[in-house]
């Protein structure tokens, strides 16, 4: 490693923690058998990938970490509000079942998985290349892997019975939550410039 000693105690701390928290939430969240708590573990996961950016940073600080960090946080921490919000009872006949709710769900899971057209991918494709840029190739592949094992629980939500109607105000927010995945996935420029802006609060 480049660090100094000062600097190695807190990168090694904070990787370790980062790659464990993400080993096992993964783990968990592939055990899990109710949606919702498979959603969450993977959420957790998706946090886990922040704490890595973090190192990368610590590591190297050009390696651009704590700006991918960042975009993880915040994707994730949309994902997870939608997610939940749109995990209410779930609708006893299809004709009850709610488009938005459907689509809440699945634009928070393709987040949580690092797919286009989300800021998720934007997330997941900068955490990547930190690792890379410091080394870390193992570690970039064993996150690769996590992502690609979410798949799992992801398809067994997808797979569930389709959420009930959103209550007005709660609708009206997972609008919000899902144009604003989307946007700033589709233009990462605005993503990584509000990064910037918080990496220099």
């Amino acid at each position: 490693m480049s660090t100094g000693m000062a600097g190695f105690a807190p990168t090694v701390v904070t990787m370790l923690l980062g790659g464990g928290i993400l080993a096992v939430a993964t783990v968990l969240s592939l055990r899990a058998r109710v949606p919702t708590v498979g959603f969450g573990w993977a959420a957790v996961a998706g946090f886990a990938g922040s704490l890595l950016g973090l190192a990368a940073a610590l590591e190297r600080p050009e390696s651009g970490g704590l700006r991918a960090g960042v975009v993880q946080a915040l994707a994730v921490a949309c994902a997870a509000v939608v997610g939940f919000m749109c995990s209410g009872a779930a609708s006893q006949e299809r004709s009850d079942s709610s488009p938005l709710a459907i689509a809440g769900r699945g634009v928070a899971w393709l987040t949580l998985l690092g797919l286009p057209p989300t800021v998720g991918f934007q997330g997941k494709v900068a955490l990547y290349r930190s690792l890379l840029m410091v080394g870390w190739d193992a570690l970039t592949a064993c996150a690769a892997l996590a992502s690609v094992m979410i798949l799992i629980p992801a398809s067994r939500a997808l797979a569930s019975p389709p959420p009930g109607p959103l209550r007005a105000g709660r609708a009206a927010v997972v609008v919000v939550l899902i144009a604003a995945l989307l946007v700033l996935g589709l233009y990462p420029h605005w993503t990584f410039s509000i990064a910037d802006l918080v990496t220099k609060l």
